[in-house]
Formats: C-alpha cells, sequence, structure tokens
C-alpha cells in the first residue's frame, strides 16, 4: 500500500488524528483495533518498511492504547511483545523481559518524543540491543541512528 492509501483506509476508520491546522499528528489507536484485519495488515506494511530479512527478537512498547497496534505488529513478525511502562522511571510488566543482547525493535504509537529516546536508553540498560523503530508516520524530527527508523509513511 502506499502512504495515500494508507491514509485514506486510516481516515474511514476515523483512525487519524489532526491538530487545529488538520494535520496528522497521531493515530486513533482504539479506532484501529477495531478491524483486527486492518491492524494486522498495517502491521505488515510496517514491517516491510524495514529492510528485507531483517531480524529481530522482540518489539517493546510503551503501555497503552499504542500497544494494541505494536501486539498486531509482533504477531505479524513472529516476534516478542514486550510491554514498558513508566512511572517515575521505565519498568517492564510483569513477566515481560528483555533478554542480554537480545534484538529489539522499539515501537510507538507516536512520533518521535522525548519518550522514544528513554525508552531505547531504557532497553539498552536491560542489556538489549536496539536495532530499530518503528513509528506509525516520519516527521522531520527522527534522529539519525544507526538503525532503521520507519513509519507508515
Amino acid at each position: 500500500m502506499n502512504p495515500e492509501e494508507i491514509q485514506d483506509l486510516l481516515s474511514k476508520m476515523d483512525a487519524l488524528v489532526t491538530d487545529e491546522d488538520q494535520s496528522i499528528c497521531a493515530l486513533n489507536m482504539t479506532a484501529l483495533m477495531k478491524d483486527p484485519i486492518v491492524s494486522n495488515r498495517l502491521g505488515v506494511e510496517l514491517l516491510q518498511r524495514l529492510p528485507p530479512n531483517y531480524k529481530f527478537d522482540g518489539i517493546v512498547t510503551p503501555a497503552g492504547d499504542g500497544s494494541y497496534f505494536a501486539y498486531a505488529t509482533a504477531m505479524a513478525a513472529w516476534a516478542r511483545f514486550i510491554v514498558a511502562e513508566k512511572d517515575a522511571s521505565w519498568k517492564l510488566h510483569e513477566g515481560h523481559q528483555v533478554n542480554d543482547k537480545e534484538k529489539i525493535i522499539v515501537m510507538s504509537d507516536k512520533p518521535w518524543n522525548p519518550e522514544t529516546d528513554e525508552l531505547i536508553e531504557f532497553v539498552e540498560s536491560r542489556g538489549g540491543k536496539v536495532v530499530g523503530v518503528l513509528l506509525p508516520f516520519l516527521t522531520d524530527e527522527e534522529p539519525m541512528k544507526n538503525y532503521p527508523v520507519c513509519g507508515l509513511w
């Protein structure tokens, strides 16, 4: 699917969140999850933005509604699904773990923001090796990294 087709599909699902200028600023993940076939398809689309045959072990995502789409994406990739949440500091949900040297994709439901950097640092502090970042869409805010940073558009 090309970016216009993806945005049109999300618009029909009322899954696009716009600001006062009508610029897309986020995705409504609850609306997206109303159709598991679409959420799975978009998870596959997002994974196809990674280089061919890209290998990783798990997807780490912040807790919340955005984790639904990360779960669908992890299932499409046959990867482990790992949830982290932030109170005073980051921690993994009970029963979730990042193993030493495990290849991890960080996935957020928002464009790049300070939380993305914090989550990357947290994963690395747990011994994981961040090998990519998946976002709903890209802006001009993504820093240059030595791994892929991909969005649906």
